[in-house]
């Protein structure tokens, strides 16, 4: 039922449009940068303060891959933090923000916030967004890995194998997952 005429202008249009919004975002971290603004995907990131400890975006393919970026400039600044707990906070930090995409966004727009913390002898790291309700309770849910021919669900089962604390709570509109590392040291 499409029109090639008609749709094919539209595709083209929005590719067009596309192309012409990510010279001027460009344009706009340039002159950030020279400003002396720290600033990363400029599509979608909008706040990356001096002392790197928080991701603000709104949702995107790249959001885990910047979850990660964020994680590794927080190991720089605390090198007190041993490799295990660094891959253990990866692993579940890569999972819940991997299902705040998928789950809490589902095909919409979604604004998401990471905040991490190096407390003495732990990790906490906090995501919020204004996605869908998660509506699970950790506390009953029995997190236990799916059969070997299972094509999902082990997520919540990394993330809280990995972590020595996860929770979940929605708070209004807002989703608030906290994430807390094994003591260390």
């Amino acid at each position: 039922n499409l029109n090639a005429i008609t749709d094919g202008f539209r595709v083209l249009w929005t590719i067009l449009r596309d192309r012409i919004h990510s010279r001027r975002f460009r344009d706009l971290a340039k002159r950030l940068r020279s400003a002396g603004t720290a600033v990363g995907k400029p599509f979608w990131m909008l706040a990356n303060p001096p002392v790197i400890r928080s991701l603000e975006a709104v949702s995107s393919p790249d959001f885990p891959a910047e979850i990660q970026r964020i994680l590794e400039r927080k190991w720089a600044e605390h090198s007190e933090v041993p490799e295990t707990t660094r891959i253990e906070v990866a692993i579940a930090t890569a999972e819940i923000g991997s299902n705040i995409i998928e789950h809490a966004g589902r095909g919409r727009d979604l604004r998401a916030r990471m905040d991490v913390w190096v407390l003495g002898d732990r990790v906490r790291i906090e995501f919020t967004d204004d996605g869908l309700d998660a509506a699970i309770d950790l506390d009953a849910l029995s997190l236990g890995m799916p059969d070997a021919m299972a094509e999902n669900g082990r997520g919540l089962a990394l993330a809280r194998a990995s972590l020595g604390e996860l929770a979940y709570h929605r708070d209004g509109a807002v989703n608030h997952w906290t994430l807390v590392s094994r003591r260390f040291g």
